[in-house]
C-alpha cells in the first residue's frame, strides 16, 4: 500500500512541475497550505491533487498528506482536492493575502464517490491570522469598493496607528518620509523626500497592505512602516467598467471660506475607464486603467487686483475723507487703472490630475511568466499654505505660483518555477518623478546678434519678459493687509530617477521552513535647480514689468546640483511554520554610496568667497599675508582642496517575529527588529554651494552628504482573539526607539574672522514612541459588517523638524536637549466603519476622531523650549457617507448609482490655531491691530482658511460594468 501511495505521490509531483504561479511579483503573493486526510480514519492521503480552479496552479500532497501552493496572488479562490478512490471536496471563497499563509484542510470520503456527488463548502474568512507576526492591515478589493473614500491615501489614513498632519502621514509616531512604498513587489519611494513616486488610483488596486509592526527583512529603507500595493491584472475573462461622477463643496461656513455657499454640480468632475481581458487566450493578458479628475478647491481667492497693481495713493472726497469700498476697505489709487481685477473668485487649492496604468502578463511557457506594469501620474495644482506664503496672494491670485508633478514607473518581472516548491523572480524597474513650482512656462533667454546669451549684472543671463513677471517692489505688504500686487519670482525644479535591479528566490525547503533571499541594486539620479529671478536696473513705477535675469550659478539666488548615489542590499529570511508556532526571522544588509562632498574646513564654507589667507593664495611662509611671488588661487584650484568626499555607509539589520496560539481562537504575536533608512536626500544635498546669508547670527543651514543612516528599534507584543463566530479583535502594545535622526547641530559653526555662524544638518535628533492599539471587526453577515480601532500613542522627540534647533538659535531661545511632544503627537485616534448591503442597495459610514495635536503657545516670558508643544488643539471629528443603488440591466451588464458625502455634518474642525489663544478663529492681535484696512478688512486678514479642515463635499455618480 505504501508503494502505491509513493507511486501516486511521484506521478502527481511530476505532473505539477509545469504549473505556473498566478502572479509574477515578489512581495505581492501569499501561500496556501494544508493537509488531505481520509474522512473516516484520519490517515493522510499522499498523492492527492489540490488545484486552484480557473488557474494553472496546484500541488500534490506528500507522504504526510501535506501540500503547499506558493506564489499565489492576493484574491479569492476556489480550491479543490481529489484523489483516485475518493470523492472530491471543494472550498469556495478562500482568501489569500500578501506574505501570509492561508490554511485549507481536506477530509475526503469514499461514500461521496459512491453517490457520484462532490462536496462544496463556502469558506468563511478567518478572523484570526495565525501566521501574522507583525501588525498588518490588509484591505482587499471588496473592502476598497465598500469604503466611502475617493482616493487610496484616504484608505491608508484609516489604518490604526496613522496620524495625518498637514497632509503628511505619520505611522506610529515617525516623521513623514519614514515610510516605504512598494508596487508589485518593487520599492517606489521617492528618495528625495520619502514620499511616493506616483499617486495611485484605488480602483486599480487588488490588495493594499499597511505594515506598521516589525516588517520582514525583505523590506528596507523604511523606519516607520511599509505600504505595499498589488495591482490588478487581466485573465481569460473580458470585462471593464466606466465610472463618472461630479460634485461640489456645499457648506454653510461662508464666514470662513469665500464663495462656498453656492453649488456648482461640476466643480469637481471625474471620468475613469478600466478594461481587462486576454490578448491571446491562456497566454497574454492585459489590464488598463485611465482616470481624469478635476478637483475644485474649497479655498478661493478673489481677483481684486492684478499683479501689476501699484498703489500711489488713497482716493478721497472733496473734504479729504478717504473713500471706502463696499466692504469697508479704503479705495486705493493705482498707477495703472488696467491693473484692477475683475473680482472673480479663483481656486487657490484646486487641481487637475491624470492617472494611467497598463499591465501585461505573458505566460511564455508553463514554467516562465513575464509581467510588465506601466504607471503614470500627471498633476497640475495649486497649494494654499502658510509655509510658502500663498495666502498673501488671496486678492492677487494671479501672482501665486502653480505646481506641476509628473511621475512615471516601469516595472518588468520574470518568474521562473524551478519545481513545485521553488521559484525565483528577476525584476527591473525605472521610475522618475519631476516636480516644478513656477508662475509661467519655461524661460526664454535673450540673445545678441551672434546668438549668444546676453550677460548682465554679475554674470546673470537676461531673459525675455513679455508683460509677465513684475518688479519685487510691487510685493507690498502693509501691516495686517494682503498683497495688492506682485508676482512670485521664484522657480523651482527637481527630478528624481531610480534604476533598480532585484533578484528574489523562494523555496519551501520543508513543510515547516519557507526560505527567501534576495539582492537589490539601486542607482539614483537626483537633480535640483532653485532660482530667484532678479530685476535688472532700477525700479520704474510706470513700467513694473522689469527686465529680469537668471542669477549666476552659485549665488544666493541660484542653486543647482546633480548627484548619482548608489545603494546595494541583500536579505535572508526564514518563515518557520509549526503546529504550535510561527517564527519569522531575517537579517538585512544595506550599503550606501552618497556621491556627495563635505567641507574640508567648516570654518570657511564659501568656495567663491574665501576668507582664510591660505585659501586665497599660496601662503608659502605661513605669515597670513600675500607676499611677492605667492600666486592667487583660481576658483577651480580652490575646489580641488575645498571639499572631501562623503564616506560610504554599511548597516546590518536583524529582525524577528513570532506568532503562536494561546487558545483555539487566540494567537499571541511578537515582533522586534532594527530598521535603518538613509536620510531623505534633500537633507544630504541642501545648500549645495555652502552659501551663507548675509549678516551676523544663525540664518543659514547647510546640508551634509556624510549623514549616517537614521536608526529605529521597533517592537510590539499583541493578541488576536476571535469572539463568537463573526467578531475578531486584536490588542497590540508597541514601542519605537528612534535614533540618529537628521537635525541641526545644537552648537552653530562659527565662520573664521567674522560674526557669522551657520547650522549644519547632523544626526542629532532622537525620539521615543509608545502606544497601544485596540481593534475589532465584525465579519459580513446578515447584510452587515463593521470595524473599529482605537490607538493610544505618545510620541516624543527632541525636534519635530530637522531645522527646529537652528530656528531656536536664530530666535535666541535657550536650547535644551529634552524630549517634547512631536507636532503630530495625537494621543487618541479612533476609526470606525459600518457597512450594510442588500442585493439592490446599500451604504457605509466612516467615522474618524482624533484628540488635539500639540502646538507651541506664544512665549510670554523667557522660558525657552519649555513651552514647545505644551498645549493642545481642539479635537477632530468627521463622518463620511456612501450609498448606492444597483439598476437592473439585462445582458450581463451592471449599473450602480452612488452618492458620497464627505464631512457629512459640515464640521468645522480646527486643525491649526492661533498661538496666543489656542483658537482657530480668534486672536488677540485682531483687537490690537490699528493699521487702516487698505486691501482687506481685519476680519478677512485674521480669518485663516488653513486653520480648518475641508468643508462638506458631495459627489454623485454612476459606474457601468460589462
Amino acid at each position: 500500500m505504501k508503494q502505491l501511495r509513493f507511486l501516486a505521490l511521484t506521478l502527481s509531483c511530476l505532473s505539477l512541475l509545469i504549473l505556473i504561479p498566478r502572479s509574477v511579483a515578489a512581495g505581492t503573493t501569499g501561500k496556501i497550505s494544508g493537509q488531505v486526510v481520509d474522512a473516516e480514519t484520519g490517515e493522510p492521503l499522499p498523492g492527492a491533487n489540490i488545484v486552484l480552479e480557473n488557474t494553472f496552479m496546484g500541488a500534490a500532497a506528500d507522504l504526510d498528506g501535506k501540500f503547499v501552493i506558493l506564489n499565489v496572488g492576493p484574491g479569492v479562490y476556489t480550491v479543490k482536492a481529489s484523489m483516485m478512490g475518493y470523492g472530491s471536496f471543494t472550498y469556495e471563497n478562500i482568501n489569500v493575502s500578501i506574505d501570509l499563509t492561508t490554511k485549507v484542510n481536506f477530509r475526503l470520503g469514499t461514500e461521496i464517490l459512491e453517490t457520484g456527488e462532490s462536496v462544496t463548502v463556502f469558506a468563511e474568512r478567518e478572523l484570526v491570522q495565525r501566521d501574522l507576526t507583525a501588525s498588518t492591515a490588509v484591505v482587499g478589493v471588496d473592502e476598497i469598493a465598500a469604503l466611502p473614500v475617493a482616493e487610496l491615501s484616504d484608505i491608508i489614513e484609516l489604518q490604526a496607528g496613522i496620524v495625518n498632519r498637514d497632509g503628511n502621514l505619520h505611522i506610529r509616531g515617525g516623521r513623514a518620509g519614514e515610510v516605504g512604498y512598494w508596487i508589485d513587489g518593487m520599492p517606489v519611494t521617492d528618495v528625495f523626500d520619502g514620499g511616493s513616486v506616483i499617486e495611485f488610483n484605488k480602483d486599480a488596486v487588488q490588495e493594499l497592505q499597511v505594515i506598521s509592526g516589525a516588517f520582514n527583512a525583505e523590506y528596507g529603507q523604511a523606519q516607520s512602516g511599509i505600504i505595499n500595493i498589488a495591482t490588478k491584472e487581466g485573465s481569460n475573462d473580458f470585462g471593464g467598467s466606466v465610472t463618472a461622477y461630479s460634485g461640489d463643496h456645499i457648506s454653510s461656513n461662508d464666514d470662513i471660506f469665500f464663495d462656498i455657499d453656492g453649488a456648482d454640480p461640476i466643480d469637481t468632475r471625474n471620468l475613469e475607464v478600466s478594461l481587462h481581458g486576454p490578448i491571446v487566450k491562456d497566454k497574454l493578458f492585459y489590464f488598463v486603467n485611465a482616470r481624469y479628475i478635476n478637483r475644485g478647491g474649497w479655498i478661493r481667492g478673489q481677483r481684486k487686483f492684478l499683479p501689476n497693481f501699484l498703489p500711489v495713493g488713497v482716493e478721497a472726497d472733496e473734504n479729504g475723507v478717504p473713500v471706502l469700498n463696499s466692504d469697508g476697505t479704503v479705495r486705493l489709487v493705482p498707477s495703472d487703472s488696467s491693473a484692477i481685477g475683475d473680482n472673480e473668485f479663483v481656486d487657490m487649492n484646486g487641481s487637475k490630475e491624470l492617472f494611467t496604468q497598463a499591465k501585461l502578463v505573458y505566460r511564455v511557457t508553463p514554467a516562465i511568466k513575464l509581467g510588465y506594469t506601466f504607471l503614470r501620474n500627471d498633476r497640475d495644482f495649486r497649494e494654499f499654505s502658510l509655509a510658502n506664503n500663498e495666502r498673501s496672494y488671496i486678492f492677487n491670485p494671479d501672482g501665486a505660483t502653480r505646481k506641476f508633478r509628473e511621475g512615471n514607473t516601469h516595472i518588468a518581472k520574470l518568474t521562473h518555477v524551478l519545481g513545485s516548491r521553488t521559484f525565483y523572480d528577476i525584476g527591473v524597474s525605472f521610475f522618475s518623478k519631476k516636480f516644478e513650482s513656477k508662475l509661467f512656462e519655461d524661460l526664454k533667454v535673450q540673445t545678441d546678434e551672434n546668438g549668444d546669451p546676453i550677460i548682465v549684472g554679475e554674470d546673470g543671463i537676461l531673459i525675455e519678459n513679455p508683460n509677465r513677471y513684475v518688479d519685487p517692489e510691487l510685493l507690498l505688504e502693509f501691516p495686517f493687509n494682503f498683497r495688492s500686487g506682485g508676482t512670485d519670482n521664484s522657480r523651482f525644479r527637481r527630478e528624481t530617477e531610480t534604476w533598480l535591479g532585484k533578484f528574489d528566490i523562494t523555496s519551501q525547503v520543508t513543510n515547516s521552513h519557507q526560505v527567501k533571499g534576495g539582492l537589490q541594486f539601486r542607482r539614483h539620479r537626483v537633480f535640483l535647480e532653485d532660482i530667484a529671478l532678479q530685476p535688472v536696473g532700477g525700479f520704474d513705477p510706470e513700467d513694473p514689468f522689469s527686465d529680469f535675469q537668471i542669477p549666476t550659478l552659485g549665488s544666493r539666488f541660484h542653486d543647482k546640483y546633480l548627484h548619482k548615489p548608489k545603494e546595494f542590499s541583500g536579505y535572508l529570511q526564514d518563515k518557520m511554520e509549526f503546529e504550535s508556532m510561527v517564527v519569522n526571522v531575517g537579517i538585512r544588509f544595506d550599503h550606501f554610496d552618497p556621491d556627495g562632498v563635505v567641507l574640508a574646513d567648516p570654518s570657511d564654507p564659501e568656495v567663491t568667497n574665501p576668507i582664510k589667507p591660505e585659501h586665497k593664495f599660496e601662503d608659502s611662509n605661513g605669515n597670513g599675508f600675500q607676499d611677492d611671488g605667492e600666486r592667487t588661487f583660481t576658483e577651480a584650484e580652490r575646489r580641488a582642496f575645498w571639499f572631501k568626499d562623503a564616506t560610504t555607509k554599511t548597516r546590518v539589520s536583524p529582525r524577528i517575529g513570532i506568532a503562536f496560539p494561546v487558545t483555539d481562537r487566540g494567537v499571541f504575536h511578537f515582533s522586534y527588529g532594527y530598521f535603518i533608512q538613509v536620510p531623505n536626500f534633500e537633507r544630504l544635498y541642501q545648500n549645495p554651494e555652502f552659501e551663507l546669508e548675509p549678516g551676523e547670527g544663525t540664518a543659514t543651514t547647510i546640508g551634509n552628504a556624510d549623514l549616517k543612516p537614521e536608526f529605529t528599534i521597533s517592537g510590539e507584543i499583541g493578541l488576536q482573539q476571535q469572539i463568537g463566530d463573526d467578531i475578531g479583535s486584536d490588542i497590540t502594545i508597541f514601542f519605537r526607539d528612534i535614533r540618529d535622526l537628521a537635525g541641526t547641530n545644537s552648537e552653530a559653526v562659527s565662520v573664521f574672522g567674522t560674526g557669522q555662524r551657520y547650522s549644519k544638518i547632523v544626526n542629532s535628533d532622537f525620539g521615543f514612541v509608545r502606544g497601544v492599539v485596540l481593534s475589532g471587526s465584525k465579519r459580513f453577515g446578515q447584510g452587515m459588517s463593521a470595524s473599529l480601532d482605537y490607538t493610544f500613542q505618545i510620541a516624543k522627540t527632541t525636534n519635530s523638524d530637522p531645522e527646529q534647533a537652528r530656528r531656536n538659535q536664530a530666535e535666541g531661545r535657550e536650547e535644551e536637549i529634552t524630549l517634547t511632544n512631536t507636532d503630530w503627537d495625537q494621543l487618541h485616534t479612533v476609526n470606525a466603519t459600518l457597512s450594510y448591503s442588500k442585493p439592490r442597495w446599500g451604504g457605509s459610514l466612516l467615522y474618524q476622531y482624533g484628540s488635539g495635536q500639540p502646538f507651541t503657545p506664544r512665549d510670554t516670558q523667557d522660558v525657552g523650549t519649555l513651552l514647545t508643544n505644551s498645549e493642545r488643539k481642539p479635537v477632530f471629528n468627521n463622518l463620511d457617507l456612501r450609498a448606492y443603488y444597483n439598476l437592473p440591466i439585462p445582458g450581463g451588464y451592471s449599473a450602480r448609482l452612488f452618492l458620497r458625502v464627505f464631512n457629512l455634518f459640515d464640521t468645522l474642525n480646527e486643525v491649526n490655531v492661533f498661538d496666543d489663544t489656542g483658537d482657530g478663529k480668534f486672536t488677540v492681535d485682531e483687537t490690537t491691530a490699528t493699521f487702516p484696512d487698505l486691501v482687506n478688512t481685519k476680519r478677512e486678514f485674521f480669518t485663516n482658511q488653513t486653520h480648518f479642515s475641508e468643508p462638506r463635499r458631495v459627489e454623485i455618480g454612476m459606474t457601468l460594468g460589462f
